[in-house]
């Protein structure tokens, strides 16, 4: 039987006590990153950063009470700076982790436990980012 029948869940009518999970609150999150910057010229310097965080599991009450798994997302930016024009190539969330942060079973108004959607993190999304300053 779930947490949710059972009155495990953490939601409007469950008493917060030391110890029990809040929903959609990771136990931890962890951030790190590695920044270069380098001058090529008097003018521009070359810059990169690569960054990872890591969000640990959580919980979501939708139908039921269910545990959502620790993820891990990289991003990478390279570029170009100059006093006024930089350029940069990024790739955010290099490895496509697909990974779940919320859930939800609410068919219009009314739960339902075989109808289940996931909102997930963004996919790899790669581009330039182009800036002058006037």
């Amino acid at each position: 039987m779930s947490a949710a029948v059972t009155g495990e869940a953490v939601g409007p009518t469950t008493a917060l006590t030391p110890g029990r999970p809040l929903e959609n609150v990771p136990r931890y999150t962890v951030s790190a990153a590695l920044s270069y910057h380098h001058p090529i010229s008097d003018n521009y310097a070359m810059t990169a950063r690569l960054d990872a965080t890591r969000t640990g599991s959580s919980y979501d009450l939708s139908y039921y009470f269910q545990e959502l798994p620790a993820y891990t997302v990289v991003n990478l930016r390279f570029g170009l700076l100059g006093d006024r024009l930089s350029a940069y190539l990024f790739a955010d969330n290099l490895a496509d982790k697909i990974a779940i942060q919320t859930i939800n079973t609410m068919t219009w108004s009314l739960p339902v436990p075989s109808f289940e959607r996931a909102a997930v993190t963004a996919p790899r999304t790669i581009g330039v980012d182009l800036s002058y300053r006037f």
